[in-house]
């Protein structure tokens, strides 16, 4: 199995935008190898304060996701070609 973690940005920089790849393999990350289990596990390390940055990471991660399931969707209904 396969550990996957999604690590902070090295910029501190206020002017650039929080964004995330549809790939999270695209995205500065860490794996490590780990033994295998049926299922599922997933972890978000979360603050307990209510910050700008977390809501716009919230929302960076919902906006992706929607549109990542959209496509999904329009690629498995297709639109019948009558000829």
């Amino acid at each position: 199995g396969l550990m996957y973690k999604l690590l902070k940005r090295k910029s501190k920089s206020t002017n650039k935008e929080i964004s995330l790849n549809a790939n999270p393999f695209k995205d500065r990350h860490a794996t490590m190898q780990i033994s295998t289990w049926k299922g599922v596990a997933v972890g978000v390390d979360i603050s307990l304060t209510d910050s700008k940055e977390y809501k716009t990471l919230l929302d960076a991660i919902y906006a992706l996701y929607r549109k990542d399931v959209k496509v999904n969707k329009k690629q498995k209904y297709k639109k019948p070609n009558f000829l």
